[in-house]
């Protein structure tokens, strides 16, 4: 927060938005978990989650980039 000079709002809204990913994430995965070895559905689901945290920690540089 101090980094980014966050407001707790929007530090709410960042969060907010990794956990309606999840939630939407979570739907096809217990579909998938019926279908196929439930081992590699949480393997892939990790390593996407991991996968996407890295590029949100490497690319990300405030809470909304406005090109000047």
């Amino acid at each position: 927060m101090e980094e980014w000079n966050l407001s707790g709002i929007n530090a709410g809204i960042i969060f907010g938005a990794f956990q309606a990913g999840y939630l939407i994430a979570i739907i096809p995965a217990g579909v998938f978990v019926d279908r196929y070895s439930p081992r590699w559905i949480i393997a892939i689901g990790a390593t996407t989650t991991g996968v996407a945290g890295l590029d949100f920690a490497i690319m990300a540089t405030g809470f909304c980039h406005r090109p000047q």
